[in-house]
């Protein structure tokens, strides 16, 4: 399997047959899902208007419309792209198109040149060395950033991912066995809890682990509606038991081994440091006080005791909080999801 990575193919190779013979649409809108597979989505429906297209070798996923449904927005486009990041653990991002681009008035501070240079260009060859002199132009401010504001961006996001996942490893599309068509009712799955997920997706989206970790705090707080300690204190007990699904990552080097689940990985580094802490942190209350009051509180303010960004040992431990912060965010959403479903709300 290839690695995934930002890869340039022809754009007429990107036009599948379901393109051309009518049934879908060319899509107006991408996701760039950090680390998905190649060739591993197959025939997927989004909430039964928009197919999911992954031409071969990409690993972006195309929002191609069916016949006679409209676009989707970018608002649509970014609900969408949040929920592939929370089912697959990788950060996403939705590529804008160019005039979304250039709306974003994004300039370098520096970009070069601002008038024509001359250069020199030596011609080696069998027969005498010749010099041809070439007149280089600037490129303008706006076409500079177009061509490679995207790609910085996403080469940090796949770097990013490599620091949580390891490097060469790879993200199967959680229905990549099956062969069929498959519907994804993203909207009436997650519907109620589209703030949650796009907070979840943005923590993955930080390359920090202090930034991830006051990520995930968001998304406890803004699922409890309070301040999360009092939540944390009565659920952190329940972290063994809850079912937080699968997330299969396989790696370049080891295909031959089945992947593994990271939230097996996940629970398992939770539960050591659970247990760290608990050595001088006896009750829930004390470990909800500390992720509270020392990490969050110390991270997102500037006075008092704060959390310091140096990369020491210390930083780390930040890190290793954050894995515990991020399986409370997602029992936090499971249960948003839950109430929000037994008392008959509809999904927004």
């Amino acid at each position: 399997m290839k690695r995934p990575g930002i890869i340039r193919v022809d754009p007429a190779l990107l036009i599948p047959d379901r393109v051309r013979s009518g049934e879908i649409q060319l899509a107006r809108y991408t996701i760039h899902a950090c680390g998905m597979a190649p060739d591993t989505v197959g025939n997927v429906i989004v909430d039964r208007r928009i197919a999911l297209v992954q031409p071969h070798p990409e690993s972006t996923l195309y929002l191609c419309p069916l016949r006679e449904n409209r676009q989707p927005t970018s608002a649509e486009a970014w609900f969408y792209s949040d929920c592939i990041a929370y089912e697959h653990e990788v950060p996403a991002l939705v590529m804008p198109t160019g005039s979304e681009v250039s709306a974003f008035r994004h300039r370098y501070l520096h970009n070069g040149p601002s008038k024509p240079q001359e250069c020199e260009v030596l011609h080696l060859g069998n027969g005498p060395t010749s010099t041809e002199k070439l007149v280089r132009r600037p490129i303008p401010a706006r076409r500079l950033t177009q061509a490679f504001l995207m790609d910085q961006l996403l080469s940090i996001l796949e770097e990013t991912r490599e620091i949580r996942h390891g490097p060469l490893t790879f993200v199967l599309f959680r229905t990549h066995r099956r062969r069929r068509r498959v519907h994804l009712n993203y909207s009436a799955i997650y519907g109620s809890v589209a703030k949650e997920i796009s907070l979840y997706g943005a923590a993955l989206r930080q390359a920090d682990f202090l930034s991830e970790y006051l990520g995930y705090y968001r998304v406890i707080e803004s699922a409890t509606s309070s301040n999360g300690r009092h939540w944390i204190s009565g659920a952190i007990g329940r972290l063994h038991d809850h079912r937080f699904g699968r997330v299969l990552i396989g790696h370049e080097e080891d295909l031959d081994s089945p992947p593994k689940n990271a939230f097996g990985l996940y629970r398992r580094r939770a539960a050591g440091r659970l247990r760290q802490l608990r050595r001088t942190r006896s009750t829930d209350e004390d470990l909800a006080r500390y992720l509270y009051e020392v990490n969050r509180c110390g991270i997102a303010h500037g006075r008092d005791s704060i959390v310091r960004g140096e990369i020491v040992p210390s930083y780390f431990e930040v890190g290793r909080d954050a894995v515990v912060l991020k399986l409370l965010a997602r029992m936090a959403i499971d249960e948003k999801r839950e109430l929000r479903s037994g008392s008959g709300m509809p999904a927004k």
